[in-house]
């Protein structure tokens, strides 16, 4: 197991900063910062173009990024989030049940 003490120069607080997060409060994000600086993987959303997007975040502290994964658990970039690649934006139980009535309607 690797360790990166704060002096090697990557402080994921700031790279969380960098991304589109929706975070609700301070003591939210400081709670996400913390627990990715520990070596975990936890889910967050993201705010793209209005939408919300659900990801999994690991702190990448040898390399100075954050790593991205989808609802599978597959790597997935912050191009490929935006851009709306291998990626399902949240939807409301409202909405869901709108487009999937749309959709048999369609079908019909």
């Amino acid at each position: 197991m690797h360790e990166f003490p704060e002096a090697y120069g990557y402080n994921v607080s700031n790279a969380l900063r960098a991304i589109p997060l929706k975070n609700d409060d301070y003591e939210t994000f400081e709670s996400l910062a913390d627990s990715l600086k520990k070596g975990r993987r936890e889910e967050a959303v993201l705010l793209i173009q209005g939408r919300e997007m659900k990801v999994f975040l690991e702190a990448n502290p040898r390399f100075k990024t954050l790593t991205f994964y989808n609802d599978r658990m597959q790597k997935v970039s912050l191009t490929e989030i935006k851009n709306g690649c291998k990626i399902s934006p949240l939807l409301k139980p409202q909405q869901n049940i709108e487009t999937q009535t749309a959709k048999k309607s369609h079908h019909m």
